[in-house]
């Protein structure tokens, strides 16, 4: 499995596959790993490259001392420019998003289309994140990781708490949260990632056409209404998709409707 070394002589874990066409780079989202996508890896690679990596603190990528936003920007760009001097399709999801549009906003040479997947904006909204279910299963996430739970005992857990998602997925997001770690949870509830108005800054910064995925916010969703009008407002040039019944992880929710939008884009 291949390494790359950051700047900071730092591991990178990454994949590729598929070859031809213009390459697609995958960004998980928190407590995932590289390995969320292998779902669509399929349909992905019959005309092009697909990248996908694990970002710090996941996965089998480094655990860096501080987790913030902007390090793991500059992690992906040294990934993504020693593989290819091409602009590449960036699709981000959650967390992903973030760092996808960080991505693109400083590195725009570098990305011709970006896709962000349910950009979890209600983060940086305190009052909303407080009571949030996607809060809520961070929390829980953590209790896990303190308990040092192995993957078949987190299995039942997961099962009854998305009991639609395949034996296959549920034993992915296991192996995901005994891979995270810890200190990237601690982070997001300490406001240490990033703030708000950076966040807001890099939509302002985007040139590329841009696509958002919103989940439903009547289920699990990490984005509402007034969210995908914020970021339009700061990205006129962003599409937008609502997906009716469809929670947080829209690629896991239903791979088909979510790749027809995906392509869709990509041939416009």
């Amino acid at each position: 499995m291949p390494f790359h070394t950051t700047a900071n002589g730092d591991k990178l874990h990454y994949r590729v596959h598929g070859e031809g066409g213009t390459a697609i780079l995958m960004l998980h989202g928190l407590s995932q790993s590289g390995r969320t996508f292998n779902g669509m890896l399929e349909a992905l690679t019959a005309d092009r490259q697909v990248i996908v990596c694990d970002l710090p603190g996941h996965g089998e990528s480094y655990r860096p001392s501080a987790y913030h936003a902007e390090q793991m920007v500059e992690d992906v760009a040294s990934l993504l420019h020693a593989i290819t001097d091409e602009a590449v399709v960036v699709y981000g999801h959650s967390l992903g998003s973030l760092i996808g549009t960080g991505l693109a906003a400083q590195y725009p040479k570098s990305v011709s289309k970006l896709i962000l997947s349910d950009p979890p904006l209600v983060v940086w909204d305190a009052p909303r994140w407080k009571n949030s279910i996607i809060s809520s299963y961070f929390g829980w996430a953590r209790k896990i990781l303190q308990g040092n739970l192995a993957e078949g005992q987190i299995i039942p857990m997961l099962q009854s708490a998305f009991p639609h998602r395949s034996a296959d997925v549920l034993r992915e997001q296991a192996t995901a949260l005994t891979q995270l770690d810890i200190a990237i949870i601690n982070a997001l509830f300490d406001d240490e990632l990033t703030t708000l108005e950076e966040v807001l800054s890099q939509y302002e910064k985007l040139q590329c056409p841009t696509l958002v995925l919103q989940a439903d916010p009547k289920i699990l969703a990490a984005a509402n209404d007034d969210d995908v009008a914020a970021i339009q407002a700061r990205a006129p040039q962003a599409q937008h998709i609502k997906f009716s019944g469809a929670d947080h992880d829209l690629h896991i929710w239903n791979q088909d409707k979510v790749l027809t939008a995906v392509n869709e884009f990509l041939s416009n």
